[in-house]
């Protein structure tokens, strides 16, 4: 664990002097944290990270795998083997329980071939009377509620490590590992380098912006060729009409257009009738 000594320089080097600089500070936490870690057994640049993947945490990996709190193994092994002997002791009472169940079933049933057979279901077998006796007499001394056997040790086992890592001699190297990890992953997650598994395979999946817009581009091309062949194969003729012909109007407008058409022509013809013959003079009429 730490000493006192390096435990003085951390705390010196978090404390704000007005006297230095930034860049001297930072050379002076360098140094401390690097001493730390040796004295650690750490790389203060890749130290040792938890095994996310098998369920461990920050505090499991500091108290158990890479620090190794003193008598903690013994802790945790006294504790395992309380779990053990509990989970047993709950097992029995639960066999006991489906004992006593399967010998009222085996009761009930045969009264029931007695009662079938035209028989007068006679007593019980005295075997079964006194292990039923016997049962009830177990499962009585457990008390009304026998499987909360199982609860009287719980099988978590963080409130021990927390215990275990709560003394002061202790504490400050666990939480000196802790930033030192947490400094890690972050290096490792803003590094470009360094991807995810599950980020690599999206990035590999989704589709570039090139491949985006050349597919746009082919889907409009695609689109375009198929409406200049449903144009083209219009029943109209090419010639005189365009290749996107409108629609037909409807026989009311047709009606209104021929209308209009033909009361502009009956008024020019009125207007040439009127005038055809007459001219404008100037001066004196000829003799």
């Amino acid at each position: 664990m730490l000493s006192s000594d390096t435990l003085d320089g951390l705390l010196a080097v978090a404390m704000f002097k007005s006297g230095r600089g930034d860049n001297a500070r930072r050379a002076d936490a360098r140094e401390v944290v690097h001493a730390a870690a040796e004295e650690l057994g750490l790389d203060p640049l890749a130290p040792t990270l938890p095994r996310f993947g098998a369920g461990e945490d920050v505090l499991r990996a500091a108290a158990l795998r890479v620090l190794k709190v003193p008598k903690l193994e013994q802790t945790l092994a006294k504790h395992r083997a309380r779990v053990a002997a509990c989970q047993a002791a709950a097992e029995r009472i639960g066999e006991l329980q489906h004992r006593r169940e399967q010998l009222v079933r085996n009761e009930l049933g045969r009264m029931d071939d007695q009662i079938k057979a035209g028989k007068a279901p006679g007593p019980a077998p005295a075997e079964a009377i006194d292990e039923l006796a016997r049962l009830d007499a177990e499962l009585a001394l457990v008390g009304p509620q026998p499987g909360r056997v199982g609860e009287w040790v719980p099988a978590a086992e963080r409130p021990l490590i927390l215990e275990a890592v709560s003394p002061p001699d202790v504490l400050p190297s666990v939480i000196f590992y802790g930033e030192l990890v947490c400094e890690r992953l972050r290096l490792l997650t803003v590094n470009e380098h360094y991807k995810a598994p599950a980020a690599r395979t999206r990035e590999r999946c989704a589709p570039t912006e090139s491949e985006t817009m050349t597919a746009r581009s082919v889907a409009v091309a695609s689109i375009t060729a198929r409406a200049s062949a449903a144009n083209s194969a219009s029943p109209y003729p090419v010639s005189g009409r365009s290749e996107r012909p409108l629609p037909r109007p409807s026989k009311v407008i047709t009606r209104q257009c021929r209308a209009r058409y033909g009361i502009c022509i009956f008024q020019c013809r009125e207007w040439t009738i009127d005038h055809v013959g007459s001219r404008k003079t100037v001066g004196s009429p000829e003799p």
